[in-house]
């Protein structure tokens, strides 16, 4: 388990993190932004003896906001992750970066880069993802991202389970220059043609969802595929659901899983039945459910109020938690908590507290 402090806020001037692979991260604010040093404790405690210059260690900057996130969890998560996919246990030393990347990213990009063909992902890969899938093929290739020998639409069709006429009308699509595409359109052409099929539906269709929900752009084939099939098997979602709620294609399918594995229950009604009623839940994560839930109970809060208004579940279990605080501790706002539709009155927390002020 990692042994590390807590970064809280933007207040902190240093501090100093080690991981269980024994190096050391040290965080110090400078000019508005946060320097981020790694060390190992040896050459930490030659450091100390030799009193090396600062410039010594590899340094990166890192915007407040990202190490505002750095927490125990976050950091863990990241590392298994990496440790998941073969990385060396020194690869933070080397890109400090990957930090402030959340770990259900990490592990999508690291993806992605397979499916195109790249066994070999370095860590500065996963760093400047977003800025590389813009490059066009011809850039990769020159900048030995992509080998030459990597065919890469074999690679997109053996990824999708899609038939041979699809597959043939695909390629059909696919210009002759395509290496004057950029990677992240390329993908997209894919993607479009994949999920047309899957659900049976225009590629037009499909074009509309990505307008509308755009991370779908940035989402592997693989977690396409595992998460279709959790949402038709395990939820028992149909493809008109999916397609009309067309966010839950961006989910994580470990997130997914865990859902159905570790929660039956939500304000009393079964898993099935609140996450048809309110698809979104699924986009929060189990431990928030988990969270909101044993909150809700603690405080009294009737199952017939969550029964009326289940969108509760989607907010974070911490402003749950702090709203029921300022309930309590508004003698205007106790006799509400009794009320069926407390829990509308819980989401819509800012105007209430506006009206009561207001009011009152």
């Amino acid at each position: 388990m990692i042994s590390i402090k807590l970064l809280k806020g933007l207040i902190i001037r240093k501090s100093i993190l080690t991981t269980e692979f024994g190096k050391r991260l040290s965080f110090s604010a400078v000019g508005g932004r946060t320097i981020v040093s790694c060390t190992s404790a040896e050459e930490d405690n030659d450091m100390k003896q030799s009193e090396t210059p600062a410039k010594s260690i590899n340094q990166k900057v890192l915007k407040k906001s990202a190490i505002a996130r750095l927490n125990e969890e976050s950091v863990a998560k990241t590392l298994n992750v990496l440790n998941k996919y073969g990385f060396k246990n020194g690869v933070t030393q080397e890109c400090p970066d990957l930090l402030s990347i959340p770990p259900a990213a990490i592990e999508n990009y690291i993806l992605i880069f397979r499916e195109t063909g790249l066994e070999c992902v370095r860590p500065f890969m996963l760093a400047t993802f977003p800025s590389l899938m813009k490059k066009t093929l011809t850039a990769l290739r020159k900048l030995k991202i992509i080998p030459d020998n990597v065919n890469i639409l074999e690679n997109y069709i053996k990824n999708l389970d899609i038939s041979k006429k699809v597959e043939h009308s695909l390629l059909s699509a696919i210009p002759r220059n395509y290496n004057e595409f950029c990677l992240l359109d390329l993908r997209l052409l894919f993607l479009q043609h994949f999920l047309a099929e899957k659900f049976q539906t225009k590629v037009e269709t499909i074009q509309k969802l990505i307008v509308k929900y755009p991370r779908c752009k940035h989402r592997s084939f693989t977690w396409y595929l595992e998460n279709i099939q959790i949402l038709r098997e395990n939820y028992e979602f149909s493809d008109q659901i999916i397609l009309k709620h067309g966010y839950l294609l961006q989910a994580n399918p470990n997130n997914l899983k865990a859902i159905f594995q570790e929660v039956s229950t939500l304000g009393g009604m079964p898993l099935h039945v609140i996450t048809k009623r309110r698809p979104k839940i699924l986009m929060s994560s189990v431990s928030n459910l988990l969270e909101t839930n044993e909150l809700l109970k603690q405080h009294k809060i009737r199952d017939e109020s969550v029964k009326k208004y289940p969108d509760i579940f989607t907010l974070s279990s911490k402003t749950i938690a702090s709203r029921l605080q300022a309930f309590d501790e508004t003698p205007q706002l106790i006799p509400f908590k009794t009320h069926p539709r407390v829990c509308r009155l819980l989401y819509y927390f800012t105007k209430v507290w506006i009206s009561e002020l207001y009011f009152f």
